[in-house]
C-alpha cells in the first residue's frame, strides 16, 4: 500500500472513530475541517480533488453563515427560498440533521450540490458564481458533483451580482427583460438550467452595461452564437455556451484576452473550424504556462462550451 493510499485510510478511520464517539450530524461535518475532509475521501474523492471540493463547501458555508451566530441548519432553514428552490432546501435540511454515518454517498453528493446552489443564490451578498465541475475536475464530475462555486473579488462584478434577484421567478423575468433589450429571443431560456441562470444574468447585464472590455467579450460571444442572423445562446441549435465563461472569475484584463481569442476564431465560416481555432488561440494565449495549458487541453477533451 502506497503512502497516499495509507493516508486516505487514516482519514476515513479518523472520520469513523470521530463519528462513533458521539452522534455527529452532517451539518456538523460540513463546518468541521478535518471531518469534512475525511467525509469527502470516504465517498471516493482523491488527490487534488479533495481540497478542491472542500474549498467549494467551505466557500458555501461561509457565504451562508457569515456574520450569523446561528447553526448552519438554522441558517438554511431561514433561507427565503421560493419555487423549485424549496425542494432543494427541504432535501438539504433532511440530510443536514442525519447522523453522518448514515448519510449514503449519493446523499452526500446531493447535499453538497444543494448547499453550493443555495449559497450562490441566497448567500451573503450573493457575490459568487457557479461553473461546471467538469472543467475543474473530471473525478468530481464523474462522482455526481455538478458545479463549483467561486467568490468574486472584482468590485464591479460584485455590484452587478448584487442586483441579480434570488427568486427563480424574478430571475426568469430579469433574464427575459435583458434578452429582449438585446434583441435576443426569450426562447433561449427554455434551455438554460437553474444552475446557469445566474451566470446568464451576469452575461446579459455586462452585455448591456459592462465596461468596454466586458462589452467586447459579450459582443464576440453573441457574434459567435449568431446563426442565420439569429442569436442562439442555449439549446440544440446554439453554436456554443461561451457565455458560461463569465462564471470563471473573468477579470477586466482577462475579458480583453478572451474576446481576442473568440474574435480571432470568427474569421472561419465553418463551425468546426471556429471551434478548433478557438482552442488553438486559447493554447497560444496560455503558452508557457503548463497548468493553464493542461486546463485548456482538458476543456478541449471534454468539449466544454460546445456540447
Amino acid at each position: 500500500m502506497s503512502l497516499k493510499q495509507l493516508g486516505r485510510v487514516f482519514l476515513v478511520l479518523a472520520f469513523l472513530s470521530s463519528a462513533n464517539a458521539s452522534v455527529v450530524k452532517l451539518a456538523d461535518v460540513l463546518v468541521r475541517s478535518a471531518d469534512l475532509k475525511a467525509k469527502i475521501v470516504s465517498v471516493g474523492v482523491s488527490g487534488a480533488s479533495v481540497n478542491r471540493l472542500k474549498s467549494f463547501v467551505d466557500t458555501s458555508v461561509r457565504s451562508l453563515t457569515q456574520n450569523d451566530s446561528r447553526s448552519l441548519y438554522e441558517v438554511v432553514a431561514s433561507l427565503p427560498v421560493s419555487g423549485e428552490d424549496i425542494k432543494k432546501k427541504q432535501r438539504l435540511l433532511r440530510l443536514l440533521k442525519k447522523n453522518s454515518q448514515n448519510v449514503k454517498n449519493n446523499e452526500f453528493v446531493k447535499a453538497v450540490n444543494d448547499i453550493i446552489f443555495l449559497a450562490d443564490r441566497y448567500g451573503h451578498n450573493s457575490i459568487s458564481t457557479l461553473s461546471c465541475s467538469v472543467c475543474v475536475s473530471d473525478q468530481l464530475s464523474a462522482l455526481g458533483f455538478k458545479t463549483s462555486i467561486r467568490s468574486v473579488g472584482n468590485k464591479k462584478i460584485q455590484k452587478v451580482l448584487r442586483r441579480i434577484p434570488s427568486s427563480p421567478k424574478k430571475l426568469y423575468a430579469y433574464n427575459s427583460k435583458r434578452l429582449r433589450k438585446l434583441g435576443i429571443s426569450t426562447n433561449n431560456l427554455r434551455y438554460v438550467s437553474e444552475e446557469d441562470s445566474k451566470t446568464l444574468a451576469l452575461f446579459l447585464e455586462l452585455a448591456s452595461s459592462g465596461s468596454a472590455n466586458y462589452k467586447k467579450l459579450t459582443d464576440s460571444i453573441i457574434k459567435f452564437n449568431t446563426k442565420n442572423g439569429k442569436v442562439q445562446l442555449a439549446g440544440p441549435d446554439a453554436p456554443s455556451s461561451l457565455w458560461k465563461i463569465l462564471g470563471y472569475k473573468i477579470t477586466d484584463d482577462k475579458a480583453q484576452k478572451w474576446s481576442s481569442v473568440i474574435s480571432d476564431s470568427l474569421v472561419h465560416k465553418s463551425e468546426n473550424k471556429r471551434i478548433n481555432a478557438f482552442y488553438e488561440n486559447l493554447l497560444k494565449m496560455n503558452e508557457g504556462d503548463a497548468v493553464k495549458t493542461e486546463k485548456v487541453r482538458r476543456m478541449r477533451a471534454n468539449n466544454c462550451f460546445f456540447k
